[in-house]
């Protein structure tokens, strides 16, 4: 099964996608390590919400320069929906 992650910013008045990074996968102990809530969710199968502190981490370990507040970021994956449902089932049946 092939998984990509993406630090993905939604805008905040139309919702919509208006930035978007590949996270490599060499980075995910860092993500995992900088997400408390990942502990409940370590596939990282749900989107997980990021806060300026997060984002402004994460983009310079990215090596990338943006502005933390300008967007809603999320880390979330992309990968074949049915491996994604399935595993959203059995976190959502455990809770």
């Amino acid at each position: 099964m092939t998984v990509a992650y993406h630090l993905r910013g939604y805008d905040k008045t139309t919702e919509l996608v208006g930035i978007e990074f590949d996270i490599p996968s060499t980075m995910l102990p860092f993500v995992k390590d900088l997400l408390q809530q990942a502990a409940a969710d370590p596939d990282l199968v749900e989107p997980h919400e990021l806060v300026s502190d997060q984002v402004a981490r994460l983009a310079q370990k990215l090596g990338i320069d943006i502005d933390p507040d300008a967007f809603d970021f999320y880390i979330e994956a992309d990968e074949d929906w049915r491996t994604v449902a399935e595993k959203r089932d059995t976190l959502r049946a455990r809770a």
